[in-house]
């Protein structure tokens, strides 16, 4: 597909210089996607870009700050005049150690796992909602990546875990409204995978236990060929499995938590609607 052609779609895709993010983006650019790849390493990035050619386009981007992504997606409009999917992909592992510090004197934990991987993921999500409504109807898709982590426990990366399961209960929160417009969210999940965060320690693993990444791949393509919404889908060695979310202790519970109308209720009479949010939880 022609790269002026202005009918076909087009993703941005954060981390996209290397890893799943890579491969998301070549499986993209072989569907006749224009993509916008987007990474802070962007000398490696625009390598990529001149391999897979004028489908692609490359953007600085620091995923953890909120200016440099909302600059980033107004370029993105810029270049290639509208925006169909958006793949929050980029992410990093914790600053070890945390909880496990010897110290004399209590240190404050580094948290830029949070910030790049929860704060990193809500800005993508907030932008790629702004700027796929404008898409008069078409709607779209916003595929975050979470982890296995997000779903089970992580001894060695507690607040990447954190992070990932943040994303997956933020997706599920949102998915369910966000169909309603045609913008369908889900989350996938992967395994242990040989990429750029991992790759110096993939001897260490047994091999029967990495995710290859043509399951994730398939993971994706699940995603924008249906219309699926709120999926956690987890993409590992043994295959791709739908993680459901846990079961409510009543019906009504279920409905009273899922419906539109709590927030209706919040905003009319309790604080999260309240303009003494931010002085009364200091």
């Amino acid at each position: 597909m022609d790269a002026t052609d202005k009918d076909a779609p087009v993703a941005v895709v954060t981390g996209a210089a290397s890893g799943i993010g890579l491969a998301v983006t070549k499986f993209l650019v072989a569907r006749g996607y224009r993509v916008v790849m987007a990474d802070w390493n962007d000398e490696l990035a625009k390598k990529e870009s001149t391999a897979l050619g004028d489908q692609t386009s490359v953007i600085k981007c620091d995923v953890a700050s909120w200016d440099s992504q909302a600059t980033m997606f107004a370029t993105a409009i810029k270049i290639w005049g509208r925006i169909d999917v958006v793949h929050a992909n980029a992410g990093i592992p914790d600053q070890l150690p945390l909880f496990h510090d010897n110290s004399i004197e209590p240190q404050k934990p580094k948290t830029l796992a949070i910030e790049v991987d929860l704060y990193g993921v809500i800005y993508s999500t907030s932008l790629a909602l702004f700027y796929i409504r404008q898409n008069k109807g078409r709607g779209g898709k916003i595929i975050i990546t979470a982890s296995q982590a997000g779903v089970y426990p992580l001894a060695t990366g507690p607040l990447y875990a954190a992070a990932k399961s943040g994303c997956i209960n933020m997706m599920r929160s949102i998915a369910k409204s966000c169909a309603k417009e045609q913008i369908y969210v889900n989350c996938i999940c992967p395994g242990l995978t040989d990429t750029g965060l991992t790759h110096n320690a993939m001897d260490q693993f047994p091999k029967n236990i990495v995710a290859p990444m043509e399951n994730h791949i398939r993971t994706i393509e699940t995603f924008l060929d249906t219309d699926i919404y709120g999926a956690a889908m987890e993409s590992d060695a043994g295959g791709l499995f739908n993680r459901q979310k846990p079961d409510y202790w009543s019906p009504e519970h279920q409905a009273w938590l899922e419906s539109d109308e709590t927030a209706d209720a919040w905003e009319k009479g309790g604080p999260l609607g309240s303009s003494q949010l931010g002085s009364d939880h200091r």
